[in-house]
C-alpha cells in the first residue's frame, strides 16, 4: 500500500504542533522500554542463541550505565528483553478476534542492577568477553566490572554464582585521569587491552596481565584535541 505523509531527516523544520510518527512498515520489529533513569550509553552482550535470527520471538541482553538525578543512585543495568514478536504491519487493521490475547505480543523486560558511582559517562563492553565492562565516570575514574553473575542469573535464575560480580565490586579502579572523560574502548584483536581518553586530550593505555588484572600505563599519550 502507498504512504502518506512525509520521510523525516534530521535538521529538516517542524511546524508548530507538529508530531513525528512512526511508520511500523519500516521496521521488522519495533519495541520500547521506559527506564527509571536516562541511560547515556549501552552495549549488546553476545550470547548463544546465533548469530542470524530470523525466528520470532527474539531473545537479546544488554547492559545500560543510568545519569540519575544523585550520584548514589547510578546503576549499571544488565537487561534481558525476551518475547520480542515482529511488529511489522502492526498498525494495519485487522478482524478482531475471540481467541486473541492483547498481552500475546508483548516483549518481556527483565533485570538485574549493580550499583554505580556517579553518572556513567561511557560503557564499552570486552569483545572476547562481554560479561567485561569498563566504565566512565563523571566522579573522573575509570572501573572494570564483571558482570557474569548479574548476566547469569538472567539467563537461568539462581545459577550467578558468588564472589567479586555477585557483591558488585569493580575489579579494578583506575583515577591516574586529570579530568572525567567520555574516550573508552577495548581493542578487538588484544584481549583485555583497553584506551581510556578524558576531557584533557590525556590517553592512557591499558593491558591485560596474568591473574586476570590489569596494567594503565601511567605515561599518557598526549596531543589530542577536542
Amino acid at each position: 500500500p502507498s504512504l502518506g505523509g512525509q520521510f523525516y531527516r534530521a535538521g529538516d523544520a517542524m511546524a508548530e504542533g507538529e508530531e513525528l510518527q512512526v511508520d511500523s512498515t519500516a521496521y521488522d520489529m519495533l519495541h520500547r522500554s521506559h527506564l527509571e533513569w536516562p541511560c547515556l550509553t549501552f552495549g549488546i552482550v553476545a550470547d548463544s542463541l546465533g548469530q542470524s535470527r530470523t525466528v520470532y520471538p527474539h531473545t537479546a541482553y544488554f547492559v545500560a550505565g543510568t545519569q540519575a538525578d544523585k550520584p548514589s543512585a547510578n546503576r549499571l543495568l544488565c537487561l534481558k528483553f525476551s518475547h520480542m514478536c515482529k511488529t511489522k504491519h502492526d498498525d494495519e487493521s485487522e478482524p478482531e478476534s475471540e481467541d486473541d490475547d492483547e498481552e500475546e505480543d508483548d516483549p518481556i523486560l527483565e533485570s538485574q542492577a549493580v550499583a554505580h558511582p556517579g553518572t556513567v559517562n561511557r560503557l564499552k563492553l570486552m569483545p572476547q568477553a562481554t560479561h567485561i565492562a569498563a566504565t566512565w565516570s563523571d566522579d573522573g575514574k575509570v572501573r572494570l566490572w564483571d558482570l557474569s553473575h548479574q548476566l547469569a542469573t538472567l539467563h537461568t535464575p539462581g545459577k550467578g554464582g558468588g564472589g567479586p560480580s555477585a557483591r558488585g565490586d569493580p575489579l579494578h579502579v583506575y583515577s591516574g585521569h586529570d579530568e572525567e572523560g567520555y574516550g573508552l574502548d577495548w581493542s578487538a584483536v588484544a584481549a583485555g587491552a583497553m584506551a581510556s581518553a578524558d576531557c584533557a586530550g590525556k590517553i592512557h593505555t591499558w593491558e591485560g596481565s596474568a591473574g586476570g588484572g590489569w596494567r594503565v600505563n601511567a605515561e599518557p599519550y598526549q596531543g589530542h584535541v577536542g
